[in-house]
């Protein structure tokens, strides 16, 4: 596994970067180096012109790779199943904030609900969130951050694929693999049964493509989405990234949250615009130009804020 980095918070001294700062610089390398240049070689894939199957990875992932690593991700550590609880509800209740307060905007300025709503609620817990937690606080914060993603994930497949549609059939995605592995993880940690090692390695081998794999498909995304209607896209992004951060430290401080659970939660809550959203935007006719440019503009403002989130949420 990956360890978490350990670091501890410090400033600088009055000659420069004391030892510990140089070590906190290169802490916060060690996490987003990674994400970034992963997510790069798929931006610079799609960009040269190679092909790239998104369609086929995204279905690799949605039905294999996410499912293997949630089951691996919740019974590999002796995580209790109320901290797990916890931290789902603590993901509702930020969706709900979060929602809510997209939703007042709105309504307020005027604007389509089905074109804000759904990028400013929704976090790109899975491609970007996923692995930051992983490089960030290590292999067990992974577990706490499986939670987070599962409810996101089943969140935005089904109310906001309504809420981009109009309509919906959105309780099919209450049938997929993912809540089906949370399920079962659920009955192996109650039970206290053991996975037999052949199959325990099996789901492990095939969860470990998942996060390489969303980081790749998300360079790529960013690589052949464009941005159009600047402002509002900006505006799209600044409101994810604020509203998310604003939700989660107000979420886990109402929850009583510490350690890795609230460091995870908030890291998660302050992601970007989830590329679903924009999926589902030109699916349904929802000016998907104005979503891809939010996708775009919030993750590029993420990576140049992330050292700060991750500067004060390192131990």
């Amino acid at each position: 596994g990956r360890p978490g980095t350990g670091l501890s918070r410090t400033g600088l001294s009055s000659t420069g970067l004391s030892s510990t700062g140089r070590k906190m610089i290169w802490a916060l390398l060690e996490v987003l180096a990674p994400v970034v240049l992963t997510a790069g070689l798929g931006f610079t894939w799609t960009r040269v012109g190679a092909g790239f199957d998104t369609d086929m990875v995204t279905r690799l992932v949605l039905w294999l790779g996410a499912p293997c690593l949630i089951f691996e991700s919740l019974t590999r550590y002796d995580l209790p199943l109320l901290l797990l609880a916890e931290q789902a509800a603590a993901a509702i209740a930020v969706c709900a904030l979060v929602g809510a307060t997209a939703w007042a905007l709105a309504w307020g300025a005027g604007w389509p609900l089905a074109s804000f709503v759904p990028p400013v609620l929704f976090p790109n817990a899975g491609n970007l969130g996923l692995p930051l937690a992983l490089f960030a606080f290590g292999d067990e914060a992974l577990g706490l951050a499986v939670p987070y993603f599962a409810v996101t994930s089943m969140l935005q497949h089904t109310l906001g694929q309504r809420i981009a549609a109009g309509r919906g059939r959105g309780w099919r995605a209450l049938l997929t693999p993912n809540v089906f592995a949370i399920g079962a993880a659920v009955l192996v940690v109650a039970s206290d049964v053991t996975v037999p090692r052949f199959l325990g390695n099996t789901i492990a081998l095939v969860g470990d493509l998942t996060i390489p794999l969303m980081l790749l498909a998300l360079g790529v995304s960013l690589g052949s989405l464009q941005v159009r209607r600047l402002g509002t896209s900006l505006r799209i992004a600044v409101l994810r990234l604020v509203l998310g951060l604003a939700a989660g430290l107000a979420v886990a401080w109402l929850f009583g949250l510490e350690g890795s659970a609230r460091s995870v939660l908030i890291l998660l809550s302050a992601m970007p615009v989830a590329v679903f959203t924009y999926l589902f935007a030109a699916r349904y006719g929802r000016d998907s130009d104005l979503v891809a440019g939010a996708v775009v503009l919030s993750t590029l403002i993420s990576f140049a804020t992330l050292p700060l989130l991750l500067w004060y949420l390192l131990p």
